[in-house]
């Protein structure tokens, strides 16, 4: 019998397609015909094992781990259709239809609360703060059609925050857009919200959690709601919340995480520094990162900082589009490290904001030379405030008209560029506006 296994014998073959109690993969959920189908196939097994019969033991195995797999893929497949027919025929409302079932909402309940619906369909309440219980009257009432709701600068707190994320759990809820914007919720208010976003009834896809004083506490809070199986946040706004490296790296091991659905991540003004800007790097090059947008403006991030998010954008798992490195010290180190990203085959960049950023001449030049790469894929580029110069006007405009550029956009404004560099730069985007191209300058 060993001839029929190959190289291993009927031992080691055994051993192979034995199931094991490590298990990666989620158990499905069986009904009792099939659980009883499945215990019966393993007691059968186990009793040709004790027997000696391991051909015999072999083979039921392997029909169990057949049998359960087909049924996995049969069932999840299913789950699957069920999922996307519901995303399908989700409805949709008119500004006029949401206003009109907050109306009739009000008056069947009496409440008394004053608000606005813009044309977008984003529903604004006045007082939220003090009225907060009437909103989550409406977020929870089976008649409600708010889909996006805006909360920036109402003051609330972890209280209001608890009230908030107990709608956002509610099975009539229908939010997909919240913003929190500038509030008071700290971490806290971080926590309530967190566990929302990982309620099977939460529906948010977009949340903007900026000065909210989260701290890297709240930053894990979040962090953890964002690897959960029942999240749904593609787009976050974690600005000016003082997250810190430690922050920062709760955040980057989230959107490392299988779970993650985040697309877009605002991580402006974190001090995140040398160890944070690492973590978020590291993450852009996980398998798992769905990032395709970026803000990480305002950071203290220098050229050492610009080497780790210039690897993270050459690595083949990156998938940033957008990213913002405004009001950082790269300088001319940095500019260079960036430069050579997008020249990078992997590189997907096509906004990029390089604004305040002390690039000089030098930096002017290193960036002229990426424009120039038949790999570069930059359509939109801010330098404004760099300290170009006359000489690093020259060298974009070298740049522009070289037959690799795919600038559409440009910002040079506050360069000293002086009478010579301005008329450069003109000179070269009369020729590209002749030759039919369209693009955009700011002088």
């Amino acid at each position: 019998m060993s001839e029929q296994f190959g190289k291993f014998t009927p031992k080691e073959e055994l051993k192979k397609v034995k199931p094991t109690p490590v298990e990666k993969k989620k158990p499905i959920e069986l009904t009792k015909e099939e659980d009883e189908h499945f215990v019966d196939l393993l007691k059968k097994a186990k009793e040709a094992e004790k027997k000696g019969n391991l051909e015999q033991a072999i083979k039921l195995y392997l029909q169990y781990k057949e049998e359960y797999e087909a049924l996995r893929e049969k069932k999840e497949g299913k789950k699957e259709e069920k999922e996307i027919v519901e995303e399908e025929i989700e409805e949709e409302f008119t500004p006029e239809e949401i206003k009109k079932s907050i109306e009739e909402i009000k008056k069947e309940k009496g409440l008394d609360i004053d608000f606005e619906v813009d044309k977008e369909g984003v529903v604004r309440f006045k007082n939220a703060k003090e009225k907060i219980n009437q909103i989550v009257e409406i977020l929870t009432h089976p008649k409600n059609k708010v889909k996006s709701i805006n909360l920036a600068g109402d003051e609330l707190g972890s209280e209001e925050a608890k009230s908030i994320a107990d709608a956002l759990k509610n099975e009539n809820n229908k939010v997909k857009s919240i913003n929190l914007w500038h509030n008071n919720l700290g971490p806290e208010g971080a926590k309530f919200i967190a566990e929302a976003l990982k309620d099977k009834n939460n529906k948010v896809k977009s949340i903007d959690l900026g000065y909210n004083n989260l701290g890297s506490e709240g930053a894990k809070f979040i962090a953890d709601a964002l690897k959960d199986e029942n999240n749904k946040v593609e787009s976050i706004d974690l600005g000016y919340n003082n997250l810190g490296s430690e922050g920062a790296k709760f955040i980057a091991d989230a959107l490392k995480d299988e779970n993650n659905k985040v697309e877009s991540i605002n991580l402006e003004n974190n001090n995140l520094s040398l160890g944070g800007a690492k973590f978020i790097a590291d993450a852009l090059k996980d398998e798992n990162n769905k990032v395709e947008n970026i803000n990480l403006s305002y950071n203290n991030l220098g050229s050492v900082e610009a080497k780790f998010i210039a690897e993270a954008l050459k690595d083949k798992n990156n998938k940033v589009e957008n990213i913002n490195l405004a009001l950082n010290h790269l300088g001319s180190e940095g500019a260079k490290s960036i430069a050579e990203a997008l020249k990078d085959k992997n590189n997907k960049v096509e906004n990029i904001n390089l604004a305040l950023n002390h690039l000089g001449p030098e930096g002017a030049k290193s960036i002229a030379e990426a424009l120039k790469d038949k790999n570069n894929k930059v359509e939109s580029i801010d330098l404004h405030n760099n300290n170009l110069g006359p000489e690093g006007a020259k060298s974009i405009a070298e740049a522009l008209k070289d037959k690799n550029n795919k600038v559409k956009s440009i910002n040079l404004r506050y360069n000293d560029l002086d009478s010579e560099g301005k008329e450069a730069i003109k000179k070269v985007i009369e020729e590209i506006r002749k030759s039919g191209r369209k693009i955009e300058v700011r002088l």
